[in-house]
């Protein structure tokens, strides 16, 4: 009997966690400042509501703490620019279901620089592969963003056009998929495989673009909870930042985590609309840009992040640098990034 009621316990128990991942139910943040003793890193969030009461259940480095039902470093503790470990392994629970994350030192760049595709142009390796997200890191970007897709077998692929080695993503089978060859000896990868690359350094933000699906908002939202919860699985929050042309996909990717870095591709909404529904910030083309001259100053003005796509030459590189963006999405990664390191001399 006690054999039988300690397995029952065990099976609730891993219910909960099963279903944490997929419910909204995590924190605020998920990247650890550096040199700051006793920092405050993140609160609990609980999307179905209750008291958002935190409880720290493992904590293997003994880093972390809870003040105020917020989580904190320990009083005596911080992440040095030294120290060698990219990410934290805690489990904590909300309002009692319990959740597993990873807190990743927060050393990731910021220059400005985001590789479109990832960094491939000029590297030898195709867009939107490994390869591109290796160079990308190598050469020192911000971010390197990708496009994903749901296969017809609900499997997140890496892809930017709709159709790749003759197959439509969403109406074929990942394992089809994923055998279409590319340039470098390297094939079609994966969503978990991109991860799990992005996952072995704390420096380049990965920049996930859902792309809207042709099926409809339906399938639009299926693709956005396959994401979310491959994310979350592999507890890559504080390394992923979101952007798509859908609004749709961006306000349920803020009702799955209220916290997540969500922005607009469009350029349809003004920036009081974007503010209103939650979302990070705008991410549109330079032509919007051009439009309205004070767009960037507006966008700023209400604690919006402002990126620029796909910007390539010169002359707009430089216009946008003295503009002030956040970031500039390029195809260019390493003219950007030389223009940058020169006018820093």
């Amino acid at each position: 009997m006690k054999l039988r009621y300690f397995f029952f316990l065990v099976l609730l128990l891993l219910v909960k966690t099963i279903s944490a991942q997929n419910n909204g139910v995590g924190l605020s943040a998920y990247r650890l400042p550096l040199n700051k003793k006793g920092a405050k890193i993140a609160e609990p969030f609980n999307t179905k509501g209750g008291g958002l009461k935190l409880k720290i259940i493992d904590d293997p480095a003994r880093l972390f703490r809870v003040k105020n039902n917020a989580l904190y470093l320990k009083k005596n503790r911080k992440i040095s620019e030294k120290d060698p470990s990219l990410a934290y392994p805690l489990k904590f629970s909300v309002d009692g279901v319990v959740v597993t994350a990873e807190l990743v030192a927060d050393r990731f760049i910021k220059n400005k620089v985001i590789a479109h595709r990832g960094a491939w142009k000029n590297q030898q390796v195709s867009q939107n592969s490994l390869g591109s997200l290796r160079k990308a890191i190598e050469l020192g970007c911000e971010g390197a963003e990708f496009d994903v897709w749901l296969s017809a077998d609900g499997i997140p692929v890496i892809s930017h056009d709709a159709s790749i080695g003759g197959y439509v993503v969403e109406n074929t089978a990942a394992a089809q998929v994923l055998k279409v060859p590319l340039t470098a000896g390297e094939f079609v990868p994966s969503l978990e495989q991109y991860l799990q690359l992005g996952k072995t350094q704390n420096s380049t933000t990965l920049v996930l673009e859902i792309k809207p699906s042709a099926k409809g908002k339906a399938a639009m939202l299926t693709t956005v909870d396959s994401v979310m919860s491959m994310v979350t699985r592999h507890h890559a929050q504080g390394w992923v930042k979101y952007i798509s042309f859908s609004y749709d996909a961006l306000l349920r990717i803020r009702e799955l985590d209220p916290f997540a870095d969500i922005s607009y591709l469009t350029g349809d909404k003004t920036v009081e609309e974007v503010k209103k529904d939650g979302v990070s910030g705008i991410d549109y083309s330079f032509y919007s840009y051009e439009g309205d001259t004070n767009l960037v100053r507006k966008a700023h003005a209400l604690g919006l992040t402002v990126n620029v796509w796909t910007v390539n030459d010169t002359g707009k590189l430089q216009r946008f640098l003295k503009e002030g963006v956040d970031m500039i999405t390029t195809d260019e990664p390493e003219l950007l990034l030389k223009m940058i390191k020169e006018q820093a001399n």
